[in-house]
């Protein structure tokens, strides 16, 4: 299902991101994300890079990956974000005020891993669905190419009401 929402997004968009003057962005960042399993709640943190084009003048797509780099522990249960992935649509306002807001509004791809001790049980498990992010980006250098972003992301689980998740995002974006 995923790769078919990548493949219809790429038709739709790709035309409009070949042009010669398209503009790009790509960053990093650390997020520190929440796992809500029905009265447990944990809190690994991932890495995420993000790169993407802008299809109109405050309008892109962007594609983002990362993975786990440390673990939470609640209760003997270790949990860890071990790969989040997405591909979304980018609306950002103009700079007003020194910063700009954006939302994301996409599909995501979060895989889980669950253990106990040096047992591998309960396992991964993966979660699909949409995906919506508002965050905010700070200019740090005169040409603004370069920001400070904060970004809130909720992730849907599908029909799984005993889980959720979410993250908040601190990193850089670099505009070029």
């Amino acid at each position: 299902m995923q790769r078919k929402i990548i493949l219809i997004w790429l038709l739709v968009f790709m035309p409009s991101l070949c042009v010669a003057d398209t503009r790009w962005f790509a960053g990093a960042d650390i997020a520190f994300n929440g796992i809500k399993i029905e009265t447990e709640t944990f809190h690994p943190v991932s890495a995420r890079v993000r790169f993407g084009g802008w299809i109109w003048e405050n309008m892109g797509i962007e594609v983002t990956a990362g993975g786990g780099i440390r673990d939470n522990e609640q209760a003997g249960l270790s949990m860890d974000a071990s790969r989040i992935t997405s591909i979304a649509g980018r609306f950002q306002s103009p700079l007003d005020l020194g910063m700009k807001a954006y939302v994301l509004l996409g599909y995501a791809e979060n895989k889980i891993k669950a253990s106990r001790g040096a047992s591998e049980f309960p396992g991964k498990e993966t979660f699909t669905g949409g995906m919506a992010a508002f965050g905010g980006l700070w200019p740090l250098n005169q040409s603004q190419n370069l920001s400070l972003s904060l970004e809130f992301t909720g992730y849907m689980t599908g029909d799984r009401h005993d889980i959720a998740i979410g993250s908040l995002g601190l990193g850089l974006l670099y505009d070029f």
